[in-house]
């Protein structure tokens, strides 16, 4: 029992506990217990005059763990590096949210973690209290407690790494929070259980240009989601066999593969005329179609051409692309990355490319939906 105590309460405060051979007893860690309290209590009653008592509660409790605040408004209180967060903020405003039960969001910690853009929609679904900073590589998540953070944190987690489904982690919060309204125990409800990065270094995005106004200005970015996005299996698969034989393997290859490819004249090998800036693929994931942008300058916008992969697949020469100039310039546009949702536009693609010399016939380029157009079920465009 004696060492039952001891943990709950180092766990609960923070406290060693030390007995008759060098260790406090459970007595003397009761009396520091009741100290610390009685002094959050009192900088509370100083400091956070014409807050909501429950708020004030909560105060006490974080101050009794992780001490007085670094910094305080007559609003909010902010720790920095408290325990396992980045960043600790109790607001004095509520901010009242009806799940998983009616509260008021008032506590709102923070942790560096870096959350594929996949990933966001999910999130969305599970709490609409959990945000994410894609650029600062950080999580953010709200509720009424430290306790719900810690569970907010760790369904994520289980969400990202795919351990669970966001129907699973919903079900799972639920009886979390009735464990934690009855006071019963629950992992989840005590610490976060996944190691966190003590830097943004590898959570936070790289600074990057916007695709296409790089291309205007010369540069050659890397494309940040393909380049750090985790490749599915059928992509990997795809990619390994490019690397074997790179004129044949893309036709089965996911967008990834192709996204960022350079495009140069087939008179001038040196000369670079575009690059892919987007592309589509049917449901099995390979790409349809490729969207190329060609011929910006500084104050000129480039053009987009849509390209059937059929067309062009066996131009592919290692990590680049062979076009004819005249060929590329006098392919028809499409109005934007988009484009390929309007049939019209894919029907010119196919038609023009058709007569390309060296192009595959359109029924090798792709299987043609015959339904809606804006069918995602049949045209899915790849988002970076």
């Amino acid at each position: 029992m004696r060492s039952v105590t001891i943990a709950v309460l180092f766990a609960l405060f923070g406290t060693t506990v030390v007995g008759a051979q060098g260790n406090t007893t459970p007595a003397a860690a009761k009396s520091t217990q009741r100290a610390g309290n009685a002094d959050s209590q009192a900088w509370v009653a100083q400091n956070l005059q014409g807050w909501p008592k429950k708020t004030q509660e909560l105060a006490a409790k974080l101050i009794t763990k992780y001490g007085k605040p670094q910094e305080k408004t007559s609003r909010q209180l902010f720790w920095y590096g408290n325990g396992p967060w980045k960043r600790t903020v109790l607001y004095k405003e509520e901010n009242l949210t009806e799940f998983p039960a009616p509260h008021a969001d008032v506590l709102e910690q923070v942790i560096n973690y870096r959350t594929p853009v996949e990933k966001f929609s999910d999130l969305a679904r599970y709490n609409g209290s959990v945000m994410v900073s894609r650029t600062n590589g950080e999580l953010v998540t709200r509720s009424d407690s430290e306790a719900a953070n810690f569970l907010a944190v760790n369904l994520v987690n289980d969400i990202v790494t795919g351990s669970r489904s966001v129907e699973q982690a919903l079900g799972y919060h639920g009886q979390a929070t009735r464990a934690l309204m009855t006071g019963s125990s629950d992992s989840y409800l005590e610490k976060i259980a996944f190691n966190v990065a003590a830097s943004n270094a590898s959570t936070a995005d790289r600074n990057q240009m916007a695709p296409l106004i790089a291309h205007q200005m010369g540069k050659d970015p890397v494309v940040e989601e393909e380049a750090r996005r985790i490749p599915t299996q059928q992509e990997a698969d795809a990619n390994a066999l490019a690397a074997r034989d790179p004129a044949n393997a893309p036709k089965s290859a996911g967008a990834s593969a192709v996204i960022g490819m350079r495009i140069f004249d087939s008179a001038r090998g040196t000369e670079e005329l575009g690059r892919v800036e987007d592309a589509s693929t049917d449901n099995s994931g390979a790409v349809t179609y490729i969207i190329v942008a060609s011929g910006g300058k500084m104050s000129v916008a480039p053009k987009l051409t849509a390209i059937p992969w059929g067309a062009v697949r066996s131009r592919v020469q290692g990590d680049r692309m062979i076009l004819d100039r005249a060929q590329l310039a006098g392919a028809p546009a499409v109005s934007h990355a988009g484009g390929l949702s309007d049939a019209k536009q894919r029907a010119a693609a196919d038609s023009y490319w058709s007569r390309a010399p060296g192009a595959a016939a359109p029924s090798e380029t792709t299987s043609e939906p015959t339904s809606n157009p804006n069918d995602s079920a049949n045209v899915q465009r790849e988002s970076r």
